[in-house]
C-alpha cells in the first residue's frame, strides 16, 4: 500500500511484538495477487491489499482512499504539452491503468519514464523528476506533493483478507490494532 513503510513505522508491528515477546511474527510485503494467494492458502493470517476486484472469503472493505497525481513539490499543477513522464509500478497494476486510461481519455499524451517493483522506488524516481505517479495521498513523502489540473481519479478501496473466520485470539488481536493503526494514520493521510 502507499504509505506501508509509514505504516509499519506507525507502530504495529511493536506493539504486537511487545505485547506477545514469544510469538514470532512474520511479514510479508507483497502485489496485491501474491498477497491474496498467500492468504487464501492460509500461509499468511492477514493480509491488508487494494480492491482488484477478487477477495477472498473472510475479507472486509477498510476504506476508500481517492487516488492522486502524485509530483515533485516543485511540479507544474497541469500537464505539459509534450508527452507526460510516468513513474509507475510494473503491470499489472491498478493505480497504472487508473493513470493510463485518466489520460488517454483526456488526449494527453503521456510515456512511461520508470518502472518499478517497490514503492521506494517509485518514489525516488517521482523525487528525481523522472516522471509523475498515480497513487494515494497516504504516506506521502515530504518531498512530494498531490497535483492539481490533471484529470480526474477514482477511489480505490483498501481491502483486509482474513485467511479464517474465527481466527486465532492473537490474530483478532492483531487485526484490531491493524485497524486502530490503520484507522488513524488514514485520517491523518
Amino acid at each position: 500500500m502507499s504509505g506501508v513503510k509509514h505504516f509499519f513505522r506507525s507502530g504495529i508491528l511493536t506493539v504486537v511484538a511487545r505485547s506477545h515477546p514469544r510469538v514470532q511474527i512474520e511479514a510479508t510485503v507483497a502485489r496485491n495477487a501474491g498477497l491474496i494467494g498467500l492468504v487464501s492458502s492460509g500461509r499468511v493470517d492477514l493480509g491488508l491489499a487494494w480492491d482488484v476486484g477478487s477477495s477472498t472469503a473472510h475479507s472486509q472493505l477498510v476504506r476508500e482512499l481517492p487516488m492522486r497525481w502524485i509530483g515533485r513539490a516543485d511540479s507544474t499543477s497541469s500537464p505539459p504539452n509534450d508527452p507526460l513522464s510516468l513513474a509507475v509500478p510494473e503491470p499489472p497494476c491498478l493505480m497504472r491503468s487508473a493513470a493510463i486510461k485518466a489520460l488517454d481519455g483526456a488526449s494527453i499524451p503521456w510515456r512511461v519514464a520508470f518502472t518499478s517493483s517497490s514503492l521506494s522506488g517509485i518514489w525516488a524516481a517521482v523525487s528525481a523528476g523522472l516522471g509523475i505517479t498515480v497513487r494515494t495521498g497516504v504516506g506521502l513523502p515530504k518531498q512530494l506533493r498531490v497535483l492539481d489540473g490533471f484529470p480526474e481519479l477514482p477511489r480505490i478501496g483498501l481491502i483486509l483478507h482474513r485467511a479464517d473466520s474465527r481466527p486465532d485470539p492473537l490474530v483478532t488481536q492483531l487485526e484490531t490494532i491493524l485497524l486502530e493503526r490503520l484507522d488513524n494514520l488514514l485520517s491523518a493521510g
